[in-house]
């Protein structure tokens, strides 16, 4: 069975910066479309927006809501009378009917379950709703008066200001995640909400999931997931995509591997503070396990599997020297069971911030952490100290700075990008 999927159209009566962007005859054309590619149509979601109504009331709601289904009564019509044929899910900016699923669990062919579902496992949504109804309705009236002001082509910075692109996709890997630990039989998770398109394919309790967000449908992208439940095939119009689960295939002993957790505050501040996008570093050994400096375990070897779960971002670096990979891998395990370095990250994040606070203050760069030095302790390293310290071991010099960071490793020369994801 072939079945497809989209969201967060947010139609709505008004011509704003959020609109769809396409007349009703134009997106009755693509859902019919889609209705002879797939033979059941997923809508997850936030496909009017009542939300956004002129007034802060259920009456302004409604209205608004006759309004949108009366400027595009042949596109709704049409998924009325394909009512076996198309599923609308509950988002939340159309949650105005209990009727309608929030979630749909299906088995498939495989024997395997399939989940859909608008997605909302953002903090302030989950924690929040009412103020983020609120503040979703703001939003409409900041449209109102900005859309006229400027042209179509400047309106993305319109969108940021308006946090459609602020969302991000690892709280619904997440979530997923915590679905599967209670049922193991999901294998697929398919979500909207976040505007973000993106096909995650990742290991989890020793088997492949994927995760699919299938993004904005709207008169640019118009974007339509398509899934086979039985062969896994994805067919979708975006090239953001990345399988986890070849991951290991690809690396090559002694490569250097940069990480950054999306769901971990002091990951986050790491990368806020050093400018990266990447808040550890480690070195693979081969047999899916790395070498590692953590504030858990140390200085020690650890499987590489929790770092492939769709929830970090991974840079692979390799060095342009072969020759040097064996003893700077040596250099690297004589450090094995030291601790982690907490005085030394505690420095770090001073000196950075400094840095940081200088680069905004005077609008120019300052290289402090180059020359500021704090003496990294071999005996106690942390992440990028413990590969710097095995790097200038390894070449008998000082190849880079000890306070170093997971960005002053990738901006090293004498390493080559291997993997990007």
């Amino acid at each position: 069975m072939i079945i497809g999927a989209f969201s967060d159209s947010h139609a709505h009566a008004e011509k704003r910066v959020s609109d769809i962007g396409l007349s009703d005859k134009e997106w009755k054309s693509e859902i019919l479309e889609a209705y002879t590619t797939c033979d059941i149509l997923y809508g997850l979601g936030d496909l009017v927006d009542p939300v956004q109504s002129k007034w802060y009331s259920d009456s302004s709601r409604q209205k608004a809501l006759h309004n949108t289904f009366k400027k595009y009564h042949d596109t709704f019509e049409i998924t009325a009378i394909k009512g076996n044929q198309f599923v609308w899910i509950q988002g939340n900016h159309d949650a105005w009917e209990d009727g309608r699923p929030k979630r749909i669990i299906f088995e498939t062919e495989r024997r395997s379950k399939i989940l859909l579902e608008h997605g909302v496992h953002d903090y302030m949504c989950k924690n929040w709703p009412n103020l983020v109804d609120f503040l979703a309705w703001i939003s409409g009236w900041l449209e109102r008066i900005v859309s006229p002001a400027i042209e179509t082509d400047s309106k993305k910075w319109v969108r940021k200001l308006l946090g459609i692109e602020l969302l991000g996709n690892w709280k619904q890997i997440r979530y997923l995640k915590e679905l599967i630990d209670e049922d193991d039989s999901i294998e697929v998770g398919i979500f909207g909400h976040t505007h973000k398109a993106q096909i995650v394919k990742f290991m989890y309790k020793n088997k492949p999931r994927i995760y699919i967000n299938v993004g904005f449908f709207n008169a640019k992208q118009r974007l339509i997931t398509y899934f086979d439940t039985e062969t896994y095939k994805i067919a979708q119009s975006h090239n953001n995509a990345f399988d986890y689960t070849n991951f290991t295939k690809k690396l090559k002993y002694g490569d250097v591997i940069l990480t950054g957790n999306k769901s971990d505050f002091i990951s986050a501040s790491m990368k806020f503070f050093t400018a990266s996008k990447f808040s550890h570093s480690m070195v693979y050994v081969g047999k899916g396990k790395v070498i590692e400096s953590t504030g858990e375990t140390g200085v020690s070897v650890n499987p590489l599997h929790t770092y492939l779960e769709g929830n970090h971002a991974i840079k692979v670096k390799r060095l342009h020297n072969r020759s040097k990979v064996k003893l700077f891998v040596k250099n690297m395990l004589k450090h094995v069971g030291a601790r982690y370095g907490w005085f030394q990250i505690v420095g770090d994040f001073f000196i950075y911030g400094i840095e940081r606070l200088l680069n905004w203050f005077f609008g120019t760069k300052f290289n402090l952490h180059k020359k500021v030095n704090l003496d990294c302790d071999p005996e106690v390293p942390v992440c990028s100290e413990l590969i710097v310290t095995s790097l200038n071991e390894t070449y008998g010099c000082d190849k880079a700075d000890a306070t170093s960071s997971p960005q002053t490793i990738d901006e090293m020369n004498m390493f080559y990008d291997i993997l990007v994801a």
